[in-house]
């Protein structure tokens, strides 16, 4: 008997089990579920009318505690019932041989576990288990994995994959540790369905390492564009899960990904792997969550862009290009940190509190607890908490104070007439009276507003200049003006935003986000060190898997290799460096190179296709619905039509109504629609389509050749650029990574 049919022999009696086990659970969902209907059928129609006493209402609470239970049990069978139907569409995927001394044992892995209870005796192992790690990390021969028991040593004899769908074996091939292998080739030369798949057949070995890693606090993954880092950060939070499942759930878990309709299009990958999906975030999202002033209208980041890319007409754009590279820079966070130390600083001349001869509260115990006895408090908190010392000694003195403006009312036949109680109130308003002028001057002394304190900072150049040791851009007035107007106008820029959110953490009441233990940061390369730092402050508790690609900044904002270790100041560390791009073939992924800042940190995927093409023209519009009408009659399924801007979107829209069918990607697109899209390159960042049609291509500077790289690295199979001319970034690009056709 051959391999092949031994294989589907193994493979009939693996589903048996499964689907024997399917059974057994199924019963268990009847039966609880009639367990459920009958519970709550007493508990709502007959027990009410029941409780005429304590002993009834016990009694009630007793069956409320047990209709819970029997609801839990029936959520945990019906999850058991979906892994298991899983699994028998496709138990595992792959195969080896391990031999330890004389013994050797075939172990199968799959997305998920499943045992055979009766024999005591693992089917598949989830590819998350330690053993399984032997198939990602090593070739045939010598290997080892480390388990809770220490090192495990011995020997790959067999390493072979399975494509299993249905409960069919569909094919099976022996392979060694090879990048280029068989089952990768098949899985990329697939078209994508508009989502994010796992990639748990094909993760490779440095992919598998930045999953796998339990040793570090902070794990800092770069790598080029379709080198596989969302999905390395998701099935990192399935490993996760898995081995800290009695420490770790989904809902101690945030990804703050680039946009929302990312976060749909990722939204699908744990479940896949049998997890739940965890809290989604945008950094607009989680900085307007901790300040949001009335009255004041805050940017997004869509706007941002927007701007910065669709508005170079504007008289003001050039200064608020310079305002965001300022304030983006780790020099803006270096200023703000010497803020609040000159804002400390500020209390150290305080004069002191003196009440009736008394020193209630001496201007250097004032600055001592500012500045030290009280540093473990947010600033704002110190402050208040000078106030409620001061007031509590004062009313200790005004109540002796009160003895002695009665005494000095009977000195002077001033009491004749009232009595004890009236003498009382007069004294105490009498003594509020003189202290209020105390009173007052603290509550002024330790007032401030969080918007006037940072603009403080753009109104007062001298101090700007003083706390950036006059390293500070030359149109800094113009910036000043600018920052100034945009606050008049009750408009706050994202830029500034992230500065606010700062400042109200370190001056306000901010706690922590302590349920929170683990945080993915994607697209590192997007966050300023503020922004970075504001998350840092915020998950003091949490472990960090942080991703990026400098090559792909959309807005310069200092250089991330530096400047994301820098902020989070986390000893506990690994770095890991992706080069290897899967998501294009060879020849797009050789093209888009020639945008990128590193194009030495990108290596393709040995998969081919065709070159890209470059139209040029005058009569895009129909050289466009030609080809849109081509493409749509071929078995691809996405196509992105990629703008600079969501303006020009909105005109390529209009070139195609009623023409071509197709979905127009806005700010308030919150899930990827199928077939033809048209999307500003800013939101297509982590995306994949099948065709990536990049629009006016020629438009794009020399200082913007990241953008054009972005909207090249979104296309798997087929890239086409229109424009009107070849630009500057086309000439510098060699001919024959592409194919031009000028009209």
């Amino acid at each position: 008997m051959d391999n092949l049919q031994l294989e589907k022999e193994h493979l009939a009696d693996v589903i048996l089990q499964i689907q024997k086990e399917l059974d057994k659970v199924e019963t268990k969902i009847e039966a609880t579920k009639q367990k459920v209907l009958l519970a709550r059928r007493y508990m709502w129609e007959e027990m009410p009318r029941l409780v005429r006493d304590v002993t009834d209402a016990n009694e009630m609470a007793s069956g409320l505690l047990d209709l819970q239970h029997q609801e839990v049990g029936l959520a945990f069978y019906t999850k058991e019932q979906k892994k298991l139907e899983r699994l028998k569409y496709s138990p595992y995927f792959a195969r080896i041989d391990f031999r330890i001394q004389d013994t050797t044992e075939p172990i199968y892995i799959g997305i998920t576990g499943f045992s055979d209870l009766e024999n005591r005796k693992n089917r598949v192992y989830d590819w998350r288990t330690p053993i399984a790690s032997l198939f990602y990390d090593y070739t045939l021969g010598p290997a080892s994995y480390i388990c809770d028991a220490g090192t495990v040593s011995g020997e790959i004899t067999l390493k072979r994959q399975f494509r299993i769908e249905k409960s069919q074996m569909l094919y099976m091939f022996d392979s060694s540790l090879n990048i280029e292998d068989e089952m990768l080739q098949e899985i990329l030369s697939q078209s994508t369905d508009g989502h994010m798949r796992d990639i748990v057949m094909t993760i490779q070995r440095e992919q598998n390492q930045a999953i796998r890693d339990e040793a570090h606090r902070l794990v800092l993954v770069w790598g080029a564009g379709g080198s596989g880092k969302t999905s390395i950060a998701l099935h990192r939070i399935a490993y996760l899960l898995y081995r800290q499942r009695d420490q770790l759930k989904a809902e101690n878990i945030v990804i703050f990904s680039p946009s929302d309709i990312f976060q749909d299009y990722i939204s699908e990958v744990l479940p896949d792997l049998g997890e739940e999906n965890v809290n989604q975030l945008t950094f607009d999202n989680y900085a307007t969550k901790i300040f949001s002033p009335q009255g004041f209208k805050i940017e997004s980041s869509f706007d941002q862009y927007e701007y910065i890319f669709g508005n170079k007409e504007d008289k003001n754009w050039q200064i608020r290009n310079d305002a965001m590279l300022f304030k983006n820079s780790p020099d803006f966070l270096g200023i703000l940190e010497n803020y609040l130390v000159y804002l400390e600083n500020s209390y150290n001349s305080v004069q002191d509190f003196v009440y009736n001869g008394t020193v209630v509260l001496s201007g250097e115990e004032f600055y001592s607890c500012v500045k030290e006895k009280y540093n473990y408090l947010p600033f704002k908190k110190r402050l208040e908490k000078l106030e409620r010392r001061l007031i509590a000694n004062l009313t200790s003195l005004e109540e002796k104070r009160k003895d002695d403006i009665i005494q000095e009312m009977d000195n002077k036949g001033q009491s004749i007439g009232y009595t004890e109680k009236e003498l009382q109130k007069i004294a105490y308003r009498k003594a509020q009276r003189e202290t209020k002028a105390l009173k007052d001057r603290m509550s002024k002394l330790i007032s401030f507003d969080l918007v006037k304190t940072y603009l403080l900072l753009f109104q007062d150049l001298d101090l700007l200049k003083s706390l950036a040791n006059n390293n500070l851009p030359s149109n800094i007035e113009e910036i000043a003006i600018l920052t100034r107007g945009y606050f008049a106008k009750k408009y706050i820029t994202q830029e500034d935003l992230a500065a606010l959110a700062f400042l109200r953490q370190r001056l306000e009441v901010f706690n922590p986000e302590t349920k929170i233990r683990h945080i993915v940061i994607d697209e590192v390369q997007d966050y300023s060190a503020v922004e970075l730092k504001v998350l840092a402050q915020a998950f003091t508790e949490s472990t960090f898997t942080v991703l990026g690609d400098p090559n792909q900044a959309l807005l310069y904002k200092g250089e991330p290799r530096e400047y994301v270790l820098e902020v989070f100041n986390i000893d506990d560390k690994k770095e890991i460096e992706l080069v290897k791009s899967y998501r294009s073939t060879e020849e797009i992924t050789e093209f888009a190179k020639s945008f990128a800042d590193s194009p030495t940190n990108i290596e393709p995927v040995l998969r081919k296709g065709k070159k890209p093409e470059v139209i040029i023209g005058n009569n895009n519009q129909k050289r466009l619905i030609a080809l849109l009408k081509e493409l749509l009659n071929s078995s691809r399924k996405s196509i992105a039509i990629i703008t600079k801007n969501f303006k020009e979107a909105i005109e390529v829209s209009e070139l195609l109504k009623g023409i071509i069918t197709f979905s127009l990607v806005d700010k308030d697109t919150y899930l990827l629609p199928p077939g033809v899209v048209i999307i500003p390159v800013f939101l297509a960042k982590g995306l994949e389509f099948d065709i990536a049609i990049v629009w006016d291509f020629q438009q794009y500077s020399i200082e913007e050749k990241r953008l054009l790289y972005i909207a090249s690295t979104r296309a798997l199979h087929e890239l086409y650029l229109f424009g009107t001319q070849k630009g500057d970034l086309l000439t510098e690009v060699d001919p024959q990574k592409y194919h031009l056709e000028i009209d």
